[in-house]
């Protein structure tokens, strides 16, 4: 039994694992770039502008609800025990669904656009 080794055997990597890390250092070889994990800034404003357009489009979808009378909701509301309390929660309700729905829509359009 021999304890010679084999030459197809032996690792080259130190060597060249020291050759590239000199070359680093000299400036000749640059690592690549890893991917950002936060954010860029761009992005969080484009969800907020997403976020006021939902809200403002569901609260105008809510004002319209209580004050063209088609559907008998002003009238609800009117004689409630606490109008002013029973207004403020319905348009918080009609509103809500609407601004979530436009941040969540927008976030997926601006990660698709990432990509």
């Amino acid at each position: 039994m021999s304890l010679a080794v084999d030459p197809r055997l032996a690792p080259e990597e130190p060597a060249r694992g020291l050759r590239v890390f000199r070359s680093i250092l000299r400036g000749e070889a640059m690592l690549p770039r890893k991917r950002r994990t936060l954010p860029r800034p761009a992005i969080l404003l484009e969800l907020v502008c997403h976020a006021l357009m939902g809200t403002a489009l569901g609260l105008s979808v809510g004002l319209l609800l209580t004050f063209v009378d088609n559907f008998g909701i002003a009238r609800l509301i009117a004689h409630s025990s606490t109008p002013h309390q029973t207004f403020a929660i319905l348009i918080g309700m009609v509103t809500l669904p609407f601004s979530v729905g436009a941040t969540l829509t927008g976030f997926v359009f601006t990660m698709m656009e990432e990509r």
